[in-house]
């Protein structure tokens, strides 16, 4: 794996779908993953708008929110790749 971005949120459902969506049109490397994790939210991930694609390997998952610094280092445990990323739901890439 080349790079593994993580994207953490909380009840951001058509934030982290904008993103992906971005994503799909960027440059990415070949092998690129995506890490979705919802911290502590209300099964949010289920009403993500989202294609299978076909630029990166996407992954959900769903944790207790013990905050943002823990959420994400959850995230980069689960990475794969040599380089990585930390990409917040409200930006659009």
């Amino acid at each position: 794996m080349d790079l593994s971005i993580v994207i953490l949120h909380h009840n951001a459902p058509e934030e982290v779908g904008r993103n992906l969506a971005a994503l799909e049109r960027a440059v990415l490397p070949e092998k690129t993953e995506v890490i979705v994790i919802d911290n502590g939210g209300k099964n949010g991930n289920e009403k993500i708008e989202t294609r299978a694609s076909k630029k990166f390997d996407l992954k959900f998952f769903e944790i207790q929110n013990r905050g943002y610094p823990h959420g994400n280092n959850v995230g980069l445990k689960l990475a794969r790749g040599a380089f990585l990323c930390i990409l917040n739901p409200d930006i659009v890439v």
